[in-house]
C-alpha cells in the first residue's frame, strides 16, 4: 500500500499542509464519506509514526472495520475518492501561493462575462507587476504575452481596428517568450551534453544566437543566460565565466533563491571541468563559492543539508588543505543532516577527514563498520578505501578489492556512463601506481605521461602526487 497514489499524495505533503488538508476534508467531506475521512485517519498515524506496519492492507482494512469482498470495494472507493480530495487541495494551495495564476484564471472569466471595468483594472494592475518582477522573473516575456493576448480577446469589436488593439506588442513578446525558453533549454541540453556521454544535437545554436543578437529590449536575467551560453560555448574564453560571476551577483538581491541556485550551478560546473582538465588553481574559486553559498544557506533541502552538497564541501576543503575547517564544518553542521541518511554522510566525511589528517588505521576501522546502500557512497567509499589500503601498504586487501571494485562497476545499471568511465580509469591508474610503488620505481614517468593525456580519472592529483613521491625516493 505503500506505493499507493494516495499514500505518495499525502506523504509529499509537510506538517502544516497535512493539518491544512486535514481542515479541508473536514469542510468538504460529507457524513456519507466518513469512511473517506477514517482513511486519511490511519494514514496521517503513519505520517506521524514511521510505522509501516500501520499501512500494511490487511491493518488497514481491520482499522476500518472492513473485512468481506464488499468491505474491499469499498476500501477502493475510499483511496480514489481521497486521492481526489487531496488533488483538489493541492490546486488551492497552487493558488495560494500563486496569485498570477488566480488573477489569470479571473481574467478569463471576465473576459467571457464581458465585465469590461473590472478586466481593465485587473489586467493593468497585473502589467504593472509584471515589471516589477522582471529583473528575477523568468518568465516575464510568456507572462506579457499571456496578459497582451488576454487584453486583445477582450476588446471589442470597434477596437480591433487601429493602434489600440495591441497586436504588434502581442506578437513582439510571443518572439521574445520564444527565444527565453529556447535560451534556457539550449542551456541545460549543452550542459547535460558536458555531463553524459549521450550527446544531444543543437542544430538551431546559429539561429538562436542571431535571434538573442536581434533582441533589444533584453531583460537581466535573459542577458545573464545568454551569458551562461557563451561560457557553455566557448569554455576556454575565461571572460565569459567572470562575466557571468559578476552577472550572478548583481541579480542575487532580486533573484528567487532557487534561481540563484541554478545559474550558480553553472558557475559550479564551469569550475569542476576545469579542475576535472587539470587546472587545480580552480579548487580555491570552488571553495570560495561553497563559503558564499553557506553564509546564504543555499545549501538547504526544506530544513536539511543537501548530504551530496555536504559532502562535496569537505572534499574541496580539503582538497586546499583547509583540514581545521573542514572538521569544524562537520561538528556544526553534522545536525543539519537528514536522519535518514546522516548516518552514511557522516561515517563517509568523517573518513576523508581522518585520511587527510594521515591517520589511515582508524579511517580505515570507521569505514570497515559500514555498509553504504546508495551507489554514489559506494563509489567513494571503495575509492577511499583502495587509498587508505595503498597508504597503509596493504598490498592482499587492495588488488582484492580493485577486483571487487570492478565487478561492482559492471554489475550495476544505476551509475552513470560518465561515473562509470571515471572509476573505471581510477582503477587502472591505481593498479599501476601500486605496481610501480612495489616494483617498478623507475617507470614513474612512462605513467605520468599517460596521467597528462588522459581524460576522466576520478582522484587524478592524489595519483600524480603519489607518484612524485616515488620518484623523489
Amino acid at each position: 500500500m505503500q506505493n499507493s497514489k494516495v499514500i505518495q499524495l499525502i506523504s509529499s505533503l509537510q506538517p502544516k499542509e497535512i493539518k491544512g488538508l486535514e481542515q479541508y476534508l473536514a469542510k468538504h467531506i460529507t457524513p456519507k464519506e466518513a469512511l473517506v475521512n477514517a482513511l486519511f485517519v490511519v494514514i496521517k498515524s503513519w505520517i506521524v509514526t514511521n510505522d509501516n506496519t500501520l499501512i500494511i492492507k490487511e491493518v488497514v482494512l481491520n482499522k476500518l472495520h472492513l473485512s468481506d469482498d464488499e468491505g474491499d470495494k469499498k476500501f477502493r472507493y475510499a483511496c480514489t475518492y481521497l486521492a481526489q480530495y487531496v488533488e483538489q487541495y493541492l490546486i488551492q494551495i497552487h493558488l495560494q501561493n500563486n496569485p498570477i495564476t488566480s488573477n489569470e484564471l479571473l481574467l478569463k472569466e471576465l473576459q467571457v462575462r464581458n465585465a469590461k471595468k473590472q478586466f481593465d483594472t485587473i489586467i493593468i494592475d497585473e502589467f504593472e507587476k509584471n515589471k516589477l518582477n522582471e529583473p528575477n522573473f523568468l518568465n516575464y516575456y510568456e507572462k506579457e504575452f499571456q496578459l497582451s493576448e488576454l487584453r486583445y480577446k477582450a476588446l471589442q469589436p470597434n477596437e480591433l481596428r487601429g493602434e489600440k488593439n495591441n497586436l504588434q506588442h502581442l506578437v513582439e513578446y510571443l518572439d521574445l517568450f520564444y527565444i527565453t525558453r529556447k535560451l534556457y533549454y539550449t542551456c541545460e541540453l549543452l550542459n547535460n551534453n558536458n555531463s553524459y556521454t549521450f550527446q544531444y544535437k543543437a542544430n538551431w545554436l546559429a539561429e538562436l544566437q542571431v535571434m538573442i543578437a536581434q533582441t533589444k529590449d533584453k531583460t537581466p536575467i535573459l542577458d545573464t543566460y545568454n551569458t551562461v551560453l557563451l561560457t557553455l560555448l566557448y569554455p576556454e574564453d575565461e571572460s565569459h565565466f567572470l562575466a557571468l560571476q559578476s552577472k550572478i551577483e548583481k541579480l542575487y538581491p532580486t533573484l528567487h533563491p532557487a534561481r540563484f541556485k541554478e545559474l550558480n550551478t553553472y558557475l559550479r560546473n564551469y569550475i569542476v571541468r576545469k579542475i576535472n582538465t587539470g587546472f587545480n588553481q580552480y579548487n580555491n574559486l570552488l571553495f570560495e563559492n561553497n563559503i558564499m553559498m553557506l553564509q546564504r544557506k543555499l545549501f538547504l533541502l526544506d530544513q536539511y543539508f543537501d548530504e551530496f552538497a555536504f559532502k562535496n564541501i569537505v572534499v574541496i576543503a580539503l582538497r586546499v588543505g583547509q583540514v581545521q575547517w573542514a572538521e569544524t564544518f562537520i561538528l556544526q553542521h553534522q545536525n543539519q543532516l537528514n536522519p535518514l541518511n546522516k548516518d552514511n554522510a557522516l561515517t563517509y566525511n568523517t573518513a576523508y577527514l581522518l585520511f587527510h589528517k594521515k591517520e589511515y588505521h582508524k579511517g580505515l576501522q570507521l569505514l570497515n563498520q559500514v555498509s553504504f546502500t546508495d551507489a554514489y557512497y559506494h563509489l567513494d567509499s571503495k575509492s577511499l578505501l583502495l587509498k587508505l589500503y595503498y597508504e597503509l601498504d596493504e598490498t592482499a586487501p587492495f588488488f582484492s578489492l580493485i577486483e571487487a571494485f570492478k565487478v561492482y562497476l559492471k554489475r550495476n545499471k544505476k551509475i552513470n556512463e560518465n561515473q562509470l568511465l571515471f572509476y573505471s580509469n581510477f582503477i587502472v591508474f591505481c593498479t599501476k601506481l601500486y605496481k610501480i610503488k612495489l616494483q617498478y620505481p623507475h617507470k614513474t614517468e612512462k605513467l605520468e605521461n599517460e596521467l597528462k593525456t588522459a581524460i576522466g580519472v576520478a582522484d587524478k592529483q592524489w595519483i600524480i602526487t603519489k607518484l612524485i613521491e616515488i620518484k623523489s625516493k
